[in-house]
């Protein structure tokens, strides 16, 4: 993951609000301030596979903290005040444990709150304002991961300390995570240019691990280095998961090898029987 400037701040003045806090809370006597509890709460949000998780993981790792995830959907329940039960436990196991709580695709269980029309929206939004409440009464550290902020309502957010886009990488950011995403012991042709790849295609950190991940098992099975076909082919493949089909115009100086993106696969075969 390449974070820009600002988003690595952003991450790390999150990690220093807990490191002093102490100082600002208790010695400072800022402590009964804070109109939403002492926790610290954080929103990450951002298109899937730009970094949210490892961008956890990174403050896991500042804070010598573990971190948890927790699947939302096995906390919800159809009866009514089992949805409660089961979060209150996980707060209390953080609590104890002194561990980050960290809710992936948060928008299950916190998204923006209905209109009651119904018993099932009514006691939707009862378990959303249970959850908001143990995050307030919760002195540990509370983050989300979004795909989109849009579904949380404006009143969520304002509950929330810190809120951290993690965008698309740029043309540079990527050139940054093609260059480093193939190990040094990898073979790679000279005629692969990261340059044009990073500035052509818009793909996120691990999307290009995926791509680089499948270019390498093209080019063990050919018994040969890593070479522009094998990252074309891992390419489309990848980009035909989204719908969108690779056309030859795209592809600048390799135009000229679109029809033998699927040409050579059996090379190894025909060798062997050689």
């Amino acid at each position: 993951m390449v974070l820009d400037d600002y988003q690595k701040q952003r991450i790390l003045d999150a990690c220093k609000q807990i490191r002093n806090r102490n100082i600002v809370e208790n010695e400072w006597k800022f402590g009964g301030k804070t109109p939403y509890g002492r926790g610290l709460s954080i929103l990450l949000y951002g298109a899937p596979g730009v970094g949210k998780t490892m961008s956890v993981q990174i403050i896991s790792q500042i804070l010598g903290l573990d971190a948890y995830r927790i699947d939302l959907s096995q906390m919800v329940s159809k009866y009514v005040g089992e949805t409660e039960k089961n979060l209150g436990e996980i707060f209390d196991m953080a609590k104890n444990s002194c561990s980050i709580l960290f809710f992936d695709e948060a928008d299950a269980l916190f998204s923006k709150r209905t209109d009651v029309k119904d018993s099932k929206d009514k006691y939707a939004n009862m378990e959303t304002a249970y959850l908001l409440q143990k995050m307030e009464e919760h002195d540990g550290i509370v983050i989300l991961a979004s795909n989109n902020i849009n579904n949380f309502d404006e009143a969520f957010q304002r509950r929330m300390q810190y809120i951290i886009n993690i965008p698309l990488p740029g043309p540079a950011q990527r050139l940054k995570l093609w260059q480093s995403v193939f190990p040094p012991e990898a073979p790679i042709d000279e005629d692969v240019n990261f340059q044009f790849l990073a500035e052509k295609f818009e793909l996120s950190g691990s999307r290009i691990k995926s791509i680089s991940i499948h270019a390498a098992y093209y080019a063990a099975e050919d018994r040969s280095s890593i070479s522009p076909v094998h990252i074309l082919r891992a390419l489309q493949v990848d980009m035909a998961k989204t719908g969108r089909l690779m056309s030859a115009n795209e592809l600048g100086p390799y135009e000229s090898l679109f029809g033998k993106l699927w040409q050579g696969g059996n090379k190894r075969e025909k060798s062997e029987k050689n």
